[in-house]
């Protein structure tokens, strides 16, 4: 109830500007009544709405490097400034920015060398005018080990490491662990961390039922490479990406393999291989995406390649692969987590299956 108070708060102050307008407009009086209504309203969900609260703060955060930050998603009042500090550091601003985080949600972005491994405290403070603040201090793990493979995720363990917005573990009709963007919070690129980072070649085995969008664009798949977003001007939240991926989606016209490198508000570059599909709401698909560096002749890393297969449940697995190399996209050489991500859309996805590939050439050819 408190959520949708909150989400109430947020259409009346999105729509009520345009309504007082075009009232003002065509009655004075009923424009001066219609604003003592909806300010009386305002005030009303202002003072009932939750200043702060937390979707998802893991026990533990898996390894992280580079630009894959362990991320703290919640709500909050649109009027609130939002601060949050790790083990009594400096304060830090938590900026909220269409598309990745629009009000009410937010996302605090902790970089890998904020990180300490073991213990750590983080807290987070909540003020708007009128309302007593609010602060929410909580420890988690950072686990650094290095990642090893094999993985089964099953999902029975609901602590979920989310990367923006909100996502829920459920228990599916046939008995079975799934996982989902809450109903209701569906969005932008609503990511789901499946491991932390690690850097070896590596297949990945799923399944993923679509069942609506909610944009006209829309997509979901496997990050089968999962690097974060880098943003080399500081912005927040962070506005690049670097990922190899495994999806259906409007944008490539069917099923892609696909990499992509953004730095901060930089052009995007892409590098992809597409079969023409679409997307068939109640219908469940199977995935395998394996994805392996190649080395230059002096062995250093020359880039990536990724093949992938992507069919219907109930069909034959397919005998031939969408392929792609990361080319111009450039990902670069670094350590990369396994991701789900549901963009603009409700999806749910299965248990996550993630082994070793044998030697990176046995595998291409």
């Amino acid at each position: 109830m408190r959520r949708r108070t909150l989400a109430l708060l947020c259409l009346l102050m999105g729509l009520g500007s345009a309504v007082l307008a075009a009232l003002w407009i065509w009655s004075p009086f009923y424009g001066a009544v219609a604003t003592l209504v909806i300010l009386a309203a305002l005030a009303i969900l202002y003072y009932r709405a939750p200043l702060l609260e937390l979707h998802h703060l893991p026990e533990t955060f898996a390894r992280r490097t580079d630009h894959l930050s362990a991320n703290i998603c919640g709500i909050a009042l649109p009027l609130v400034r939002l601060e949050y500090r790790l083990n009594g550091q400096a304060w830090h601003e938590v900026r909220r920015r269409r598309p990745r985080v629009p009000w009410p949600h937010f996302t605090v972005e902790i970089l890998p060398t904020e990180l300490k491994a073991g213990r750590n405290l983080v807290e987070i403070r909540a003020s708007a005018p009128a309302r007593p603040r609010k602060s929410i201090a909580r420890e988690f793990v950072y686990d650094d080990t290095p990642f090893r493979l094999p993985v089964l995720k099953t999902w029975e363990d609901a602590d979920l490491d989310v990367q923006d917005g909100g996502w829920e573990a459920f228990a599916a009709p046939d008995g079975s662990h799934r996982v989902r963007p809450r109903p209701g919070t569906e969005g932008y690129d609503r990511i789901l961390a499946v491991t932390g980072v690690f850097s070896s070649a590596r297949r990945v085995e799923t399944d993923v039922t679509f069942h609506h969008r909610v944009r006209s664009d829309f997509g979901f798949g496997v990050l089968t490479l999962w690097g974060g977003h880098p943003d080399p001007e500081g912005g927040r939240p962070r506005r690049g990406w670097l990922y190899g991926l495994a999806w259906l989606a409007t944008y490539e016209g069917g099923v892609a393999s696909e990499f992509s490198s953004k730095w901060g508000p930089a052009k995007r570059t892409d590098s992809l291989g597409v079969l023409p599909h679409e997307a068939v709401p109640g219908k469940r698909y199977a995935v395998i995406a394996e994805v392996w560096p190649v080395l230059d002749p002096k062995g250093g890393h020359d880039h990536f390649h990724q093949r992938v297969k992507w069919w219907a449940d109930g069909d034959p697995e397919p005998d031939t692969w969408i392929e792609a190399t990361d080319g111009d996209a450039k990902i670069g050489d670094r350590e990369y987590a396994v991701a789900l991500l549901a963009h603009n859309c409700q999806a749910d996805f299965g248990p996550v299956r993630i082994v070793d590939l044998p030697d990176p050439v046995e595998s291409a050819r």
